[in-house]
């Protein structure tokens, strides 16, 4: 089997807290701001949609974490 062929060692050299999504506490901000405009995609534990911030138009992303284990929304978040 072949290595990738870029950034395979790329997690090596980070510290532990990097890649530790048990003990990573998740820091909310406003949502009021944001506003949906379409669906664009869906996975295993959420839905993604296109979207607006409403304070200076930028186009965005929002991803809606579908109701699961906290664990498993802790290393969704850290991933991305």
């Amino acid at each position: 089997m072949m290595a990738p062929k870029y950034y395979t060692n790329v997690c090596q050299d980070k510290p532990q807290e990097y890649s530790d999504y048990e003990n990573f506490e998740v820091k909310f901000g406003s949502q009021e701001n944001y506003e949906i405009i379409k669906k664009i995609g869906r996975g295993k534990y959420s839905e993604v949609y296109a979207g607006i911030n409403t304070q200076n138009n930028e186009s965005i992303v929002i991803k809606i974490l579908k109701p699961v284990k906290k664990t498993k929304i802790r290393r969704e978040i850290k991933i991305l």
